[in-house]
């Protein structure tokens, strides 16, 4: 069809462009082409790169794009939603759920063995250790010259901002929304 035509030759255009073999797509809303991906790459490995959602919605509620968005789920744009009496903090959470709740319905038709999942606070706690595993599970070489170029990013995981953030009538209304969800 049309859309499958217009995801081969985009991709093929990145690709050829970049002289790869491997394309890293992180677009959230290629999560719900999931299926039309995998259909149009049957060999795909996917990487999927899960963050709490108590940050997830924390850092949502503060970025400008947002409050425009029309939420796929919803049908309307946060800010209407937020029109409409609905707390921001709480769309974010629900909104997060949702992500989550259709990633993992679409990752269910996917043989496993092509699926790593990573979580985004322990990458950030070690970044070399995590992409060895990544490269790994991609089969690629984890060069020295890799090594020390990802370890001169000198990244740092500041855990759980939504802790010191959050009132508790606030952490208690993103956990109504996201706890059979979250890693304890």
């Amino acid at each position: 069809d049309d859309t499958t035509g217009c995801l081969v030759k985009k991709f093929g255009k990145i690709r050829r462009a970049a002289s790869a073999d491997i394309m890293l797509s992180k677009r959230t809303a290629n999560n719900r082409r999931l299926h039309l991906l995998d259909s149009i790459f049957p060999r795909a490995k996917y990487i999927h790169l899960i963050r709490d959602g108590r940050d997830v919605a924390n850092s949502l509620c503060s970025v400008e794009w947002w409050d425009d968005h029309v939420v796929w789920w919803d049908g309307r744009t946060a800010r209407q939603m937020e029109k409409d009496g609905e707390e921001r903090l709480k769309i974010c959470a629900r909104n997060w759920v949702n992500e989550v709740r259709e990633l993992d319905s679409r990752l269910m038709t996917i043989d496993k063995d092509r699926i790593l999942e990573v979580r985004f606070e322990q990458f950030l706690s070690d970044p070399v250790g995590s992409l060895e595993i990544i490269m790994e599970f991609l089969a690629l070489e984890m060069t020295d010259e890799y090594r020390r170029a990802i370890e001169s990013l000198e990244l740092v995981y500041r855990p759980r901002n939504w802790r010191v953030l959050f009132s508790p009538e606030q952490l208690d209304m993103v956990l109504a929304e996201q706890r059979e969800y979250l890693v304890k």
